[in-house]
């Protein structure tokens, strides 16, 4: 594989039902993290876009759902254990994405606000607010997204305001961006090194990852230090 793979999964419909069947396809350690989280909205989001990974890595791998052991850097991004391959989750409303590469990646994805401008006050360079003020929200959430996904890409530690969005999508430099729109105005930002910029977002939806699940038997699945 060489260029990153980005994947897009709809939950509308999802959100409301419940995700405990599916825990149990996950390590003991992101169980114990997603039940910890307060909102079940919340849970439901970061089960799915753990599920999406999995999924997605089976199939690249050709392997079972036990055999996939992913884990986090001390920065917290998650890498495959034992491969080269790197990966970056995010979710907005009714959207779960996933990059998954052999370089360094992130991906963002935004709905719809109507906080755009207040936000763009203290996030954005000069240059970026009189864009937004032209183009409106599109714009903004084309920045905002590149600009989440570059400090994923650079595992954090970085002022989102301190990042030029433009000259991200623009390539200037060897780390590059891509816009891609969804099918109800929500937008998904991926940064990676210029040659492996992904041309397009595979959608998936949940109705393949439970046919899929349904035919994996997975049993509990540990973390590796457990």
């Amino acid at each position: 594989m060489n260029e990153v793979k980005v994947y897009a999964l709809s939950l509308a419909g999802e959100l409301q039902g419940s995700v405990l069947p599916y825990l149990r396809h996950l390590s003991m350690e992101r169980q114990r993290v997603i039940q910890s989280y307060r909102f079940e909205a919340d849970k439901n989001r970061s089960v799915w876009a753990q599920l999406l990974a999995h999924y997605q890595l089976s199939k690249l791998m050709s392997v079972g759902w036990s055999e996939i052991r992913i884990e986090r850097t001390a920065q917290g991004k998650p890498y495959v254990r034992g491969r080269e391959w790197k990966i970056s989750l995010s979710h907005s409303g009714d959207w779960v994405v996933c990059s998954i590469g052999e370089t360094e990646n992130g991906v963002d994805v935004e709905i719809e606000t109507e906080d755009y401008e207040d936000i763009s006050k203290y996030c954005f360079t000069t240059k970026e607010i009189k864009e937004i003020k032209e183009r409106g929200e599109r714009a903004f959430l084309e920045y905002w997204t590149i600009k989440e996904s570059y400090v994923k890409y650079c595992g954090g530690g970085i002022e989102i305001k301190e990042i030029d969005g433009a000259a991200i999508l623009e390539g200037r430099s060897s780390i590059a961006g891509r816009n891609f729109l969804l099918p109800d105005s929500a937008v998904i930002g991926v940064c990676t090194k210029r040659d492996y910029l992904p041309a397009k977002v595979e959608f998936v939806s949940s109705a393949q990852i439970k046919e899929f699940l349904s035919h994996q038997g997975s049993p509990l699945m540990k973390s590796p230090s457990e």
